[in-house]
């Protein structure tokens, strides 16, 4: 027997396509209700930083700019939660007729695939999967990590000040918006080459309740026998190699994200 399943016109699909399909939405908004993000900016060298951003894309600054985020509330996972650790570098989108300012992320760690796997064939963005701690604190230390087969790849370490002021809340409650840009790449099955390939917007909000200012950095952790870690030796051989010429601009927040995936768009 011939078989039955045939895709709908209208609809979207996620491997394995021949389960479920869902009307696609120009609506669409994901909600994560409480999040806790730590974030600080590593300066670097900016010839260093260009070798790793596509040429569609102008460095707004050599800067990377980390980030550990512990999502809970988490809607398409029925309120579930999962964690984040991402590296990122604030650019200007030039490669089309409209300039758009944003940030490119490098990395994104997580540790669930039920996020990767809707964030990254589908929006570009370069999501891959490790094992992420839950943040802990003690007194004003707050700290997390990455790892991987029981290898550590990165620590962030933020050490609390004060609390952010009113109005320096209040800016940061008026301008949510974030352009997030990823860069899709889907592989030719026969041979070298990009089935497609190319930039991706997807704008996301942050919604603080709370800001705290600190001093923070990020310690990444290149293992010595690439083996230990074969499929993120290059990446943490790439992050850890950049520059260090310090870290700037460490905040603790917490509050609530909005991922405007209707909005997503090829460029």
């Amino acid at each position: 027997m011939r078989g039955k399943f045939n895709f709908r016109d209208g609809f979207t699909y996620r491997m394995p396509v021949h389960f479920r399909g869902w009307p696609f939405s120009r609506d669409t908004r994901v909600v994560y209700s409480d999040v806790l993000m730590m974030q600080t900016e590593q300066s670097t060298d900016m010839e260093a930083l260009a070798q790793y951003v596509p040429s569609e894309f102008e460095i707004l600054r050599p800067s990377v700019v980390w980030g550990y985020a512990n999502c809970r509330g988490v809607d398409f996972m029925a309120n579930g939660e999962y964690r984040i650790f991402q590296a990122s570098v604030p650019v200007r989108y030039i490669g089309g007729e409209r300039e758009i300012e944003g940030v490119y992320p490098l990395v994104i760690w997580e540790d669930d695939t039920v996020p990767i796997l809707g964030g990254r064939e589908e929006d570009g963005m370069p999501k891959v999967f490790c094992d992420i701690s839950s943040d802990r604190h003690f007194e004003k230390h707050w700290f997390a990590s990455a790892s991987l087969y029981c290898e550590t790849m990165a620590r962030f370490d933020f050490y609390e000040v004060c609390e952010a002021d009113a109005e320096t809340l209040k800016a940061a409650q008026d301008s949510p918006f974030v352009n997030n840009f990823g860069y899709r790449y889907i592989p030719l099955v026969e041979s070298g080459g990009a089935a497609t390939c190319g930039p991706i917007l997807y704008p996301q909000e942050v919604h603080p309740r709370k800001i705290w200012n600190g001093d923070a950095s990020v310690d990444i952790v290149v293992p010595k026998d690439w083996y230990k870690i074969p499929q993120m030796y290059s990446t943490l051989k790439c992050l850890g190699g950049l520059p260090n010429l310090g870290f700037t601009n460490g905040v603790r927040m917490e509050g609530s994200l909005r991922l405007c995936v209707a909005d997503s768009k090829s460029l």
